[in-house]
């Protein structure tokens, strides 16, 4: 599982802090003094893995599209989304994938806009 600082502050967003409580037994969370969300102020930031960002996007798109599309749909993302390059893991593009997906949200210089 992906523990970067850099997948550490993209998962530390409202949108993703929101899914967290569907994971809430889950052992995906990162509570350390260099989180970007700390300030002083212990806070667990949710770190979906990638079969959860999966669930993620099938929970939403499963009605809109077929769960077969799923492999086309995040090769095209990688293909045509400059984000696709910076991405260090799987966890990274699955997140950037979802984020785009389901909140049109792109990751650029260290934040979602």
């Amino acid at each position: 599982m992906d523990t970067s600082k850099q997948y550490i502050t993209m998962c530390d967003c409202s949108e993703i802090s929101k899914l967290s409580r569907t994971y809430r037994d889950s052992m995906s969370f990162w509570r350390d003094k260099d989180c970007p969300s700390y300030f002083g102020d212990p806070k667990a930031v949710f770190l979906p893995r990638q079969d959860q960002l999966q669930e993620i996007y099938c929970s939403v798109m499963i009605n809109k599209k077929e769960v077969f599309n799923l492999v086309s749909e995040i090769f095209r993302f990688a293909n045509t989304n400059p984000v696709s390059e910076v991405c260090k893991s799987m966890e990274q593009l699955w997140l950037a994938f979802v984020m785009n997906e389901l909140y049109k949200k792109e990751w650029k210089e260290d934040k979602w806009i």
